[in-house]
């Protein structure tokens, strides 16, 4: 199937397809992932119109939502609003964006925020790991702002919860990067707005790395959440079923639900 362009503008795209353990895969046209769903033209609202949504699950904060705009949220689907963030590393990081300050941020900042979204937002993730497993709630679509961090995390957790093997689960996660968030209109108006220095030539910075580690993603970040997890419950598994409450039976009706029947 080919990928609708207005789709890819919002690092859009369906969990169905990726390959899980006995030989299934995660069926199509249940579960999504986004980045910003804010302000949408037309044709990226007719795109996401035609996905049929019964759920979308907002992940970013009560300030993101103001300032840059609520969710599209498509007639006949309800909208969740599940905010997660990292406290005081977001507000480090929303400070220096503001200021064009990003050569003061330790490059391993987003390594450091999915490590405070595994101590921290246990609460959201369980919920969402619920609504996923309510057929009622399907189809349903996650998204931030970039849909890249947040969203890849839960993206990440999710297919581990399904079965997928770790090179499947950062295979989609690197793919935030196929999508750039130079091309991402949504992500760089919202970066234009909070930091207008940022649609200047040159950044005001004397090393570009950091901007790019923020617009990006890599495997060190989901690595460090993946060690957060093991060094607190030993296991992703356990991270799932003791700080999430995922229990076997929920994970089991996951599975059941979104997984394809196994070749034979």
């Amino acid at each position: 199937m080919t990928a609708n362009p207005a789709l890819l503008d919002l690092n859009l795209r369906d969990l169905g397809g990726l390959p899980v353990e006995g030989g299934r895969e995660v069926r199509r046209g249940l579960v999504f992932r986004a980045g910003a769903l804010s302000k949408l033209t037309p044709t990226a609202r007719a795109a996401v119109d035609g996905l049929g949504l019964r759920t979308l699950v907002d992940l970013r904060t009560p300030y993101e939502r103001e300032r840059y705009g609520p969710t599209y949220t498509p007639a006949g689907a309800q909208l969740v609003l599940l905010s997660i963030d990292s406290g005081d590393l977001t507000k480090e990081l929303a400070s220096a964006i503001r200021g064009g300050r990003f050569e003061d941020l330790p490059l391993d900042l987003l390594s450091q925020i999915n490590r405070a979204f595994v101590q921290s937002a246990y609460p959201q993730l369980g919920v969402l790991m619920r609504l996923v497993a309510d057929e009622r709630r399907r189809p349903l679509l996650f998204h931030c702002s970039a849909g890249k961090d947040r969203t890849g995390l839960v993206a990440a957790l999710l297919l581990s919860a399904l079965g997928a093997s770790w090179p499947t689960v950062l295979d989609d996660y690197l793919r935030s990067n196929e999508t750039p968030h130079a091309n991402n209109l949504a992500y760089r108006a919202q970066l234009a707005r909070a930091a207008p220095w940022l649609t200047r030539r040159p950044w005001r910075t004397p090393n570009t790395e950091p901007v790019l580690r923020l617009l990006s993603v890599d495997a060190d970040y989901l690595r460090a959440a993946w060690d957060e997890m093991t060094r607190s419950h030993a296991s992703v598994e356990g991270y799932l079923a003791e700080r999430l409450g995922l229990a076997e039976a929920t994970r089991l009706a996951l599975q059941e639900a979104l997984l394809t029947t196994p070749c034979r």
